[in-house]
Order: C-alpha cells, then structure tokens, then sequence
C-alpha cells in the first residue's frame, strides 16, 4: 500500500514538472523580448482556449498520457499514410506523441503542409534552444522524449498548432480559433452536440482527421470558458 501510494506521488509530481516545463517555455523571452507564446501563436484568449481544449482530450482527459496508446500490429496496419513507409514499423515509432499527438514520419522529417519543413528541422533551430543536436528522425529515444519531457511535448504540440490547415476553409488553425465564431450543425454520424462551435469543428477534424471524440472537444471548450481558465489574456 504504502509503495503504491509512493508511486502515485511519484507520478503526479512528474506530471506536474512537466506542466511547469511547459509554463516556462511560454513565458520565455525570446532574443527581441517577446514572450514565446507570441511566437507559438498562442497569444490571444480564444487560440490558447483552443488549443488546450484539444490538448486535454488527445492527452487522455488531462491525464497527461502523451504518447498514443496503440500496438505496434494496428500502428503499422492502421497508420500506411503520414508519410510512414510501407512494409516498415514507421506506424508505430512515429505514432502520436506531444500535447497534440504529432504523429507520422512525413511529420516529422518532412512536414505536412507546402512550404513548412518538418519538426525535426524546425525544432533544432536554434530558437527553440538546446535541442539542435536531436535527431527525432532516426532515434527512438528522442521521439520519446517529446512524451517524456514537458518542454518538447509542447513543442511538438505547437508545431501541429502552427503548421496544419483546415481542408475546410484553407486557414491555419490559429486564425480558425480568432475568427468569429458560429454554431455548426453536428456532423452527420455524430449525436447531437448542443452549440458545437463551428471553430471547434474545423479544428478538430484537422487534429483529428474526423470528428472522433468531438462532443468531449467541445465539452473541454466549455469547461474551459465556464471556468474562465485564460480570461487574463485578451
């Protein structure tokens, strides 16, 4: 019992260190002065309410499990796409990991959008400070790293944030979560989703490739605003 009890503060002191590491990191001033999370595009009340509304349901409910929990047979059966190479295990060693689950080989080496490089180039720029040395390309414990360390799991959260495009509208995710918002029918399929925000849609189903797990998106949003989480920011 008592070991049990020694694991269970063990665990919720890491996560809490991975939190921290992810506070710092928004908070730096990068070399002219301006907060990181400017940089991260995480800057207004409603870009950083949308990012962590789908942050807290790809990690699990905000239990901070930030590698995608899936076998390695159904990651290479299910994942032949991403830019993951057939007849390979690219499936499972670039599976999710990260706040958003950043998943897929084409991800990381190179990019999913015309004219954005993929995380690994972007990441060891020397902006993002002492990862220009990582290869998250060929070294697995690298990859876990953006799991297992707060600071990098943001990072590969951010670099799906800055980089995907709704198919919808061609728009970057960011200027989805600022644009005026709507309420949008409940996508065929789905159960009624009482006051679905068509932002939140959008986003989700670039995060997600579909509409899975899009009532508890939009209930996170929710929680969120009713708690007033992020109100200090404008």
């Amino acid at each position: 019992m008592l070991q049990a009890q020694r694991n269970q503060y063990n665990e919720v002191n890491t996560k809490v260190q991975k939190l921290k590491d992810m506070v710092s990191e928004l908070n730096r001033l990068h070399a002219n002065n301006e907060p990181m999370f400017v940089h991260y595009k995480l800057d207004t009340r409603a870009r950083i309410e949308h990012f962590f509304a789908q942050s807290w349901v790809e990690t699990w409910a905000g239990q901070l499990r930030l590698a995608e929990s899936i076998s390695k047979e159904n990651a290479n059966k299910n994942y032949n796409k991403y830019g993951n190479r057939p007849n390979t295990d690219d499936g499972y060693n670039f599976r999710g990991r990260g706040l958003l689950h950043i998943t897929g080989r084409g991800s990381i080496e190179q990019g999913r959008n015309e004219g954005y490089t993929g995380f690994n180039q972007r990441v060891t720029n020397p902006l993002y400070g002492d990862l220009q040395n990582r290869d998250f390309v060929n070294n697995a414990n690298d990859r876990d790293s953006l799991a297992n360390n707060g600071l990098e799991a943001l990072l590969a959260g951010v670099y799906v944030w800055k980089t995907l495009i709704s198919r919808e509208t061609r728009t970057h995710l960011y200027d989805i979560a600022n644009a005026q918002d709507s309420i949008s029918p409940t996508p065929t399929g789905v159960a009624n989703i009482p006051n679905l925000s068509n932002n939140l849609r959008l986003i989700s189903q670039r995060i997600n490739g579909g509409n899975n797990g899009l009532s508890n998106r939009q209930d996170s949003l929710n929680h969120i605003r009713t708690q007033r989480i992020f109100d200090e920011f404008e």
